[in-house]
């Protein structure tokens, strides 16, 4: 094998990599969410981001919906953080 070969799969060894670690953390989110001591914490995020349901393994939220809820979670810690 040549070094360009090694490179491209390095690369696409360090893609999943991180495509596994973003699933890990989405199903140990989706456990957080099911608990029902953290319900009111999530279902604030749901109507701050205007995203009822985020499906991201599945691929029916768009990164736009993503990056709303993102932002609503930000926003919701601050201001937890700061009362």
């Amino acid at each position: 094998m040549c070094k360009e070969d090694w490179k491209a799969i390095r690369q696409h060894f360090s893609i999943a990599n991180y495509q596994l670690k973003a699933h890990t953390k989405w199903a140990e989110a989706e456990k957080l969410q099911t608990n029902p001591a953290h319900s009111d914490f999530f279902t604030g995020i749901s109507r701050i981001a205007d995203v009822q349901d985020l499906k991201f393994l599945l691929s029916e939220s768009s990164l736009k919906d993503l990056s709303h809820y993102q932002g609503a979670v930000v926003s919701k810690l601050r201001d937890e953080l700061t009362s």
